[in-house]
């Protein structure tokens, strides 16, 4: 190669999914194709793994970095509830929902109290809260329907 390519969130996740994919394949054919075979599917595994190395070290950094900042403001909120929108990198930024009065979970609707994901965390946890679900307290995903945002819980 000539350069040092930057591969998008999107292109390094299609990678490792073709990589876990490649690596059960590699299972199913030991001992059903020609050891030689074998041995060259493995290497080319192995240097895909070796690759992409320094990208799982960077993505496991930013998670734990992403992580830590969660963790923070959550205790700041004294929140139950678990952000993870792992995409947001700082939840003091402006979240991108224009409009946006409320937020919606399980038939409970709380009032969004400004314009940042913060806003949107207090909200989502204040709602969780109010539910009586505690076993569903990750914040996933929101959609917008109008003023309101519906939201989406993992466990």
């Amino acid at each position: 190669m000539n350069c040092s390519p930057t591969l998008s969130a999107e292109d390094f996740g299609k990678l490792h999914n073709a990589k876990c994919e490649l690596h059960a394949v590699l299972q199913s054919l030991e001992g059903v194709v020609h050891d030689r075979l074998y041995a060259r599917f493995s290497k080319a595994l192995a240097d895909l793994e070796a690759s992409l190395a320094g990208a799982y070290a960077q993505d496991e950094k930013v998670f734990d970095e992403r992580s830590t900042h969660y963790r923070s403001v959550s205790d700041e909120l004294n929140a139950m509830s678990i952000w993870s929108m792992y995409e947001v990198e700082d939840l003091r930024q402006p979240h991108p929902y224009a409009g946006a009065e409320v937020v919606r979970y399980l038939g409970k609707t709380v009032q969004i109290s400004g314009t940042t994901y913060v806003d949107l965390f207090r909200a989502a946890d204040q709602a969780i809260r109010l539910s009586g679900d505690g076993h569903h307290v990750f914040i996933e995903c929101f959609s917008q329907n109008g003023f309101a945002l519906e939201l989406s819980t993992g466990s």
